[in-house]
């Protein structure tokens, strides 16, 4: 066994791709891509909506300690 690790002409072996690197067809790329930006919109108006809510929110209790500290 030892001389067969020490060989010189030892066996080589490569793995071997069984699908060329192109296997997607061209247009799956773009779809790809096109649900990506989709739900990065998605995200991004989610995001809005929730930040107004929280504005809208933070207006109010504003409003009410300014009107608090005015008139009481």
């Amino acid at each position: 066994m030892e001389t067969n690790i020490h060989a010189t002409n030892a066996a080589f072996h490569q793995t071997v791709k069984h699908q060329p690197e192109n296997f997607q067809k061209p247009w799956m790329k773009k779809v790809i891509l096109c649900r990506k930006l989709f739900a990065l919109g998605v995200v991004a108006l989610v995001a809005v909506k929730i930040a107004s809510v929280l504005a809208g929110f933070i207006i109010i209790a504003a409003l009410g300690w300014m009107s608090d500290k005015l008139f009481f």
